[in-house]
């Protein structure tokens, strides 16, 4: 699949990438100006806890980019009618996440929903805004050294991993007011005057609990090239965590905003404050600059941080066999940071020129990871091979792929709308997927897959299927969804009343032997990888019952507890088909 280049395709190109150094979120929102976006709808009804429709709710779809999806951003959001029902225009082939929160009543209060995941063109969906919700006051410690590091004003995300925020004002002392938000984890960032994230925190739901940011670190940088002369103009940059990612596919993925400290001085030196880092581990600190390499560096604590850059040229990729199709493309390349005791491992996301279908990657790696998806008449997902990558470039040929059209029909045989992920035979935990993308409103999608054994996952949340990718197949592979089990669990308070809102926690799962049967082995591979999405995405009722889905397959258990506003309970097997009564303390 890989081509060593004829010649450059974007010569003369080299010096126009000055201001593209940036991470990962600023360069997304760059992303796909030039690519053909569809967008079709789906659609939502919204009902309060009495199961009577909501007027005025406001429904949000947020898509967020993250390493398996390097995408840009894209957050929808529409208003609910007499009917409690809102039609949001979506990009085809994304997942979203989807919540709903209502107008404020006479009180101040609002009832919102739970954000509910995998959602795409074509879904009719109901969410249940059962959630009652007010403005609440969260002690936050350690702002006050922030203030004097360069705090402008905080930065809320109702949904941790969620590039969906509001800005709110510095307050006077160390107590926060954050407003209406749904009932779950969120994050509490603090940003500077030019609207980049200094430090984050997350903000688990329920009570009000004291959180601390992780103090500044005063540090100076000094970046040099191989001959030890001070290199001008380079960047450094770490990244802020804001939360592990909502998508069942990269739960293991944080979301990522990339802070830039600022630029090298004529000296090559830099002042400038970090996060310090939880743990032993220390923040990843990056120097770059275009036509150079970059350097890596760990950051525990105050004091002198020297980088090493050398002369390195923007190399240069280009894709063909594409047709007449536009191009999304992305590139990740992958580092280590040796320590005393460690390495440290990391990836980063490259900066690139575009020029048609060619690009410039600056700062690339020996090996990067490709990411592409084309624009074709159903969502086309591209799975590429790691590319090693030379002073020439190199092309991508999509003829070397095969196309396998995908149709995924629901538990009645009828089309229905999905999320799909794709994923290699070697055994690997967690589960590296390769791509992910969502069906259009007919239920279909397509990948380019090159020589070797794939396999396709599907899901809507309630039902799922499974297949292997067959290279020589002819006619679409279609993917039948059979429904998850689930497992009753009556939800009680210490006075045996039912809880509501009670949801799974912290799946706890053990894998056992590798089975002999090859999809046998495969669906065990799934049921670790999605088990603990699929248990936290039920909540109780009024009546205290929560129906759990459960997604188990020999080879492969799992224990939950179970938590709510009044406590957790003991942790318990899942079992499909199960019942079992708990009581929170």
């Amino acid at each position: 699949m890989v081509k060593e280049p004829t010649s450059n395709p974007a010569a003369g190109g080299h010096g126009r990438g000055t201001t593209l150094w940036r991470g990962l979120v600023a360069t997304l929102v760059l992303l796909g100006a030039a690519f053909a976006q569809t967008r079709s709808p789906c659609f939502a009804t919204v009902v309060g806890p009495d199961g009577k429709p909501i007027v005025g709710a406001e429904v949000t779809c947020a898509f967020s980019p993250d390493p398996v999806q390097p995408w840009r951003a894209d957050v929808v959001r529409a208003t609910t009618d007499a009917r409690g029902r809102a039609k949001c225009d979506l990009l085809v082939g994304r997942p979203y996440v989807a919540w709903a929160i209502g107008p404020a009543d006479g009180s101040g209060f609002r009832w919102s929903s739970q954000p509910l995941p995998l959602v795409g063109v074509g879904r009719v969906f109901d969410l249940r805004a059962g959630d009652k919700c007010a403005s609440r006051q969260v002690p936050v410690a350690s702002l006050a050294p922030w203030r004097e590091a360069g705090a402008a004003g905080l930065r809320w995300f109702p949904v941790q991993g969620l590039h969906v925020f509001v800005d709110l004002p510095l307050p006077a002392g160390d107590t926060v007011e954050l407003p209406p938000s749904l009932q779950t984890t969120g994050c509490l960032a603090v940003h500077d005057a030019k609207g980049e994230l200094l430090v984050a925190t997350t903000v688990a739901e329920g009570a009000p609990v004291e959180k601390a940011f992780g103090a500044p670190v005063a540090v100076a940088m000094q970046v040099v090239d191989t001959a030890g002369a001070p290199v001008a103009g380079a960047t450094i940059e770490y990244e802020v965590p804001c939360g592990f990612s909502t998508s069942m596919f990269t739960a293991r993925y944080r979301g990522l905003t990339t802070r830039c400290v600022g630029t090298t001085d004529d000296a090559g030196k830099l002042p400038g404050y970090v996060t310090k880092a939880p743990g032993r581990w220390g923040i990843l600190v990056t120097a770059g600059k275009p036509g150079w390499s970059c350097d890596h560096a760990a950051v525990e604590g105050a004091g002198n941080i020297r980088f090493t850059l050398g002369k390195a040229p923007p190399v240069a990729v280009r894709v063909v066999g594409t047709k007449d199709a536009a191009v999304d493309f992305a590139a990740l390349g992958s580092f280590q940071v040796a320590r005393r005791d460690s390495v440290l491992f990391g990836h980063r996301r490259l900066s690139q020129e575009a020029h048609g279908k060619s690009w410039l990657l600056y700062g690339a790696a020996e090996v990067v990871s490709p990411r592409l998806r084309l624009a074709t008449s159903v969502p086309t997902l591209v799975v590429t091979n790691f590319v090693g990558v030379t002073a020439g470039g190199c092309v991508l040929d999509l003829a070397d792929t095969t196309n396998v059209s995908l149709r995924v029909l629901g538990v009645d045989g009828g089309p229905a709308c999905a999320v799909l992920g794709v994923f290699r035979l070697e055994e690997g935990a967690p589960l590296p997927w390769e791509g992910v993308l969502a069906t259009d409103v007919g239920g279909r999608a397509a990948t380019l897959v090159p020589p070797g054994d794939f396999f396709v996952y599907a899901t809507n949340g309630s039902a799922h299927a499974l297949a292997r990718l067959d290279r020589e197949r002819t006619t679409p592979l279609e993917l039948h969804l059979a429904a998850l089990p689930t497992m009753r669990v009556l939800v009680r308070d210490a006075t045996g009343k039912p809880v509501a809102g009670a949801h799974a926690v912290a799946c706890l799962g053990r894998v056992g032997r590798t089975l002999a049967d090859l999809m046998d082995n495969q669906w065990r591979r799934m049921a670790f990888a999605c088990c603990p999405a699929y248990t936290s995405l039920a909540r109780s009722g009024r009546d205290g019952v929560l129906e759990i889905p459960v997604f188990l397959h020999e080879g492969y258990e799992a224990n939950v507890p179970i938590s709510g506003a009044v406590g957790q309970s003991e942790r318990f097997p899942l079992k499909a088909g199960g019942a079992k009564e708990v009581v929170l303390r």
